[in-house]
């Protein structure tokens, strides 16, 4: 049951992308820790999860946020699934320091854009 109302939830949330980004904004815009400053204690070490949430939120928001608008085929789910990508990679994996780095630039470093790019277009020839 519970199995089912996630997977529910899950693909109503993917079919209203609008509905999403307004209730990622409303979290964004609660007092929490997310809207804490992003600090690094050891650039060096893995990031998380939750970095990577942070970071497709940041750009998603860019009018609130004074960042360059992404073009329109790459959402929240393209760039989570990017960067959780780059987290899992064995030989260089994504660290806090890179995340730091991201988070801090006016707009998505342009290689990872045009890899989101790409990819989608591969999937887009399997199907």
């Amino acid at each position: 049951m519970k199995n089912e109302l996630s997977k529910e939830l899950e693909n109503f949330l993917k079919s209203n992308p609008e509905l999403l980004e307004q209730l990622g904004s409303k979290l964004l815009k609660k007092k929490s820790l997310r809207n804490k400053p992003f600090e690094v204690k050891n650039p060096n070490a893995i990031s998380s999860i939750g970095m990577i949430k942070r970071i497709a939120m940041t750009f998603l928001k860019h009018t609130e946020n004074n960042k360059k608008p992404l073009p329109k085929d790459i959402n929240y789910y393209t760039i989570v699934g990017h960067f959780t990508f780059r987290l899992n990679d064995k030989k260089n994996p994504l660290t806090q320091g890179q995340v730091s780095k991201i988070l801090s630039a006016k707009s998505l470093p342009s290689s990872d854009i045009k890899a989101m790019q790409s990819y989608k277009k591969l999937k887009a020839l399997d199907t």
